[in-house]
């Protein structure tokens, strides 16, 4: 025996009305809000591979790649900033040369 179904009402009609642009609305924030997102990890991924980042205090250019000691190990190493060669510790900040900290892109919200 087959399922019988259900006629739509009226009232079926009236709320698929007043709910149907709802829906659309939330679609297309979900949308907005995605591609928002989406962007902001590009320039964030941007700043991160970059070869400087610029001081927050006086805006001077700070090289990334270069001579540095490591914060756990205490060795010295040639290298990027972000990851001590030796011992493999990450790093989170580095300092200006106005001592400064400059926290590395992947740090911030």
């Amino acid at each position: 025996m087959a399922a019988q179904q259900r006629a739509i009402t009226k009232w079926d009609a009236v709320l698929f009305c007043l709910l149907f642009p709802l829906h659309v609305v939330r679609g297309v924030l979900m949308v907005v809000v995605s591609v928002a997102g989406v962007a902001r990890h590009v320039r964030r991924a941007t700043r991160a591979l970059s070869s400087t980042l610029e001081c927050p205090s006086c805006g001077e250019a700070n090289a990334t790649v270069g001579r540095w000691t490591c914060g756990v190990c205490h060795a010295t190493y040639h290298g990027w900033v972000g990851r001590c060669g030796i011992c493999g510790a990450g790093c989170g900040w580095f300092a200006c040369t106005c001592g400064v900290a400059i926290t590395l892109p992947w740090e911030r919200p």
